[in-house]
């Protein structure tokens, strides 16, 4: 309380005389999504002013080619072009001008009335191009050429694992600020970065760092004051500083203040946020303001009893998610986004892997919002270009950049290095160091698929993707015992477990399918594999992380598997998130708090045979079994949240299979209808 006093106070006497309370907007964004020309192809001097594109398809941004994939065609990997017509007025002219790319795959070669103003490798991380003096008043021509072609200079090469799709596939921005502000530059980052330090229940320190840019001939005084204010919107503190910035420069603003008896970010459980408003001053005039999330929290993670928040150990649990939806792709909407997130909140999870990539800002504000601890990560995969340096450039800029973008988002505990790919020693100490160096506060994460190697000791942890009774055999109990027998420091995940399994695929007592070149992957056999893995690390309290692969099926260009190609089935909900498949009821019922009552096999809906077993999920304390209006009998659920009749016998012709379930004075009731 005495910091807080004494920061107020110190506050009021900097600002006395020199602030005024004007709060006009000082900058202002505008989107542009609307009206964009679209070509498939080459097109020479397509960033030309004088170009006919009457014959160029309308779209509207965000946008991708790359649906020809995902509707059974060519997979088109190549350059294509955008042209978008757009205002700028006199007041816009006088001020400072930036486009902010939220994410173009792969390459984006940008060109403002024909003259070239920027380029920027790499698919799935933000980039921001100031245009101040390169537009005029009236109407501009922006041209963006966007090429997805396969480049060993830049991470992921190829697309082994997922879908390198091409377009400007997530939102633009034309900025508008003033010319002394916090800039959009750095990285594409909010420009402001909160520094948590020594919190606990007690006490939070925290440091803001401000980068203020002067487009001004002359050099600038000014104020830069952040404000935090609580979840109901009250000031709880404020602090100041002064600074000059030279003209024609950027420099870093720094400025503290604490809080005593912080409410803690607190996951699922209470995911408290506090909001932190950066206001730039000058001669009196408010002329900027950046409002960044703050959740304060602390956690780490032990080798034998995994992840603690807030010093209170939570069992990490959750999905992996890949950013694109049937017919529309990578390209996706905020609704698509909240839609997916509220999916993964649904089924229980406390954690979200975002694979393996850096996804859309809405994903981690979501998480932020909602309490899910996130592992953010790079696109380091499958091939690994060793020796490359341009390429190792690439890895490098792409984690400064997720790092940079995301820095203030609470939820965000791991940054990811790389995924399934024979990194040489060297350069996972290289790229660890500048994770740390970019961000000490938090725990630096890989994920791995080989045998146990001195890399594997570098991060501060390390998590496998291992696929029991479907890629391998040996269960991942006995993986990691042998881990910590080797290595009993290693703190030891799982990254990704799972297995094949397509809706319109059954079979009652399903063999193991072939999983690389298989084309039958019953829902029944996925379902079991979940079973016996969940049961096999449930109570592991020493795998720090425990990532199903994954929440939803998606694209995968090289795959000829399942009932469909081009796919990955691995997913609990379908490609066009229509169908939630049985796996995702069992983590349901043992997962979320949300009464659970769910019939299995409910769309292997012809039956060759009168004798059957009927298996639900369940989270209530008993389950009653009807098949055509009589009863079977009464059990309760065991640890896995599963009942089971076997024996049951069919009639000939339609089947009602009912279960009831009495949770909390309330009847759950469950059908389905079979037919022999």
């Amino acid at each position: 309380m005495k910091a807080f006093l004494y920061s107020m106070l110190a506050t009021s006497i900097l600002l006395a005389g020199c602030v005024t309370t004007t709060r006009k907007a000082p900058s202002k964004t505008i989107l542009l999504s609307d009206g964009w020309r679209f070509f498939k192809g080459k097109c020479d001097g397509a960033w030309k002013t004088d170009v006919d594109t009457s014959d160029w398809q309308t779209v509207k941004v965000p946008h991708t080619w790359n649906t020809d994939l995902i509707n059974g065609k060519t997979y088109y990997l190549g350059a294509s072009w955008y042209r978008l017509k757009f205002t700028v007025t006199p007041k816009m002219a006088s001020k400072r001008l930036f486009l902010k790319f939220e994410g173009v795959g792969t390459v984006a070669e940008v060109y403002v009335n024909g003259e070239k103003v920027g380029e920027h490798r790499g698919g799935y991380s933000a980039f921001c191009l100031e245009i101040t003096g390169k537009t005029h008043v009236g109407e501009n021509l922006l041209a963006v050429k966007a090429d997805n072609s396969f480049n060993n200079d830049i991470t992921p090469v190829a697309n082994r694992l997922f879908t390198r799709f091409g377009g400007i596939y997530r939102p633009v921005k034309l900025i508008v600020k003033n010319k002394l502000c916090v800039t959009p530059l750095d990285y594409a980052s909010p420009g402001v970065y909160l520094k948590q330090k020594n919190v606990s229940e007690k006490r939070a320190d925290l440091d803001v760092i401000a980068k203020i840019s002067n487009g001004r001939s002359g050099a600038a005084n000014c104020v830069v004051k952040t404000t935090i204010r609580d979840a109901a919107g009250k000031i709880v503190d404020s602090f100041s500083t002064r600074d000059e910035i030279p003209p024609g420069k950027t420099k870093s603003a720094a400025l503290s203040g604490s809080l005593g008896n912080p409410h803690l970010w607190d996951g699922k459980k209470d995911p408290y946020l506090y909001t932190a408003t950066i206001e730039l001053f000058s001669e009196g005039e408010l002329l900027d303001s950046v409002v960044q999330p703050l959740g304060f929290r602390y956690f780490r993670l032990d080798p034998k009893r995994g992840f603690f928040l807030n010093g209170k150990h939570i069992d990490l649990h959750g999905v992996c998610r890949h950013q694109e939806w049937e017919k529309e792709g990578a390209a996706l909407s905020d609704a698509q986004h909240r839609h997916d997130i509220d999916d993964i909140r649904d089924i229980g999870a406390n954690a979200v892997r975002f694979a393996h990539y850096e996804q859309a800002d809405i994903m981690y504000s979501l998480c932020d919002e909602y309490g899910l601890v996130a592992w953010a990560e790079i696109p380091v995969t499958p091939k690994y270009q060793h020796g490359n340096p341009k390429y190792f450039e690439n890895c490098e800029q792409q984690l400064v950049e997720l790092i940079r973008q995301r820095f203030n988002h609470p939820s965000i505990c791991f940054w990811g290095l790389y995924n399934e790919v024979d990194l040489p020693l060297q350069d996972v100490k290289k790229l660890y160091a500048l994770a740390k160096r970019e961000d000490p506060s938090r725990l630096v994460v890989a994920a791995s698929s080989r045998s146990l190697r001195e890399r594997h000791g570098v991060t501060d942890a390390i998590a496998w993707n291992r696929y029991p009774f479907w890629y391998m055999k040996t269960e991942i109990s006995k993986f990691v015992d042998s881990i910590h027998k080797k290595r009993p420091k290693l703190i030891v995940g799982i990254s990704e477990y799972g297995a094949g399994g397509c809706v319109g695929q059954h079979a009652l007592y399903p063999k193991k399918p072939r999983p690389v070149h298989g084309r039958f992957f019953p829902e029944e056999y996925q379902a079991l594999v979940h079973e016996k893995v969940w049961r096999d690390i449930k109570d592991r309290n020493d795998i720090w992380c425990k990532f199903i692969w994954n929440m939803f099926d998606f694209s995968w260009p090289p795959s000829k598997r399942g009932d469909r190609i081009h796919m990955n089935h691995k997913g609990m909900i379908t490609y066009d998130r229509k169908i939630k498949k049985d796996v995702y009821f069992f983590y349901k019922a043992n997962w979320s708090d949300a009464p659970v009552l769910y019939i299995t096999s409910r769309r292997f809906t012809q039956r060759e045979s009168p004798e059957t077993y009927v298996k639900i999920y369940s989270n209530a304390p008993e389950v009653t079994l009807y098949v055509n209006g009589k009863k079977i009998g009464v059990q309760k659920p065991n640890d896995l949240k599963i009942v089971q009749w076997n024996g049951v016998t069919l009639e000939k012709g339609n089947n009602i299979i009912e279960a009831k379930a009495l949770v909390n004075g309330k009847t759950l009731t469950d059908k389905c209808e079979w037919r022999y």
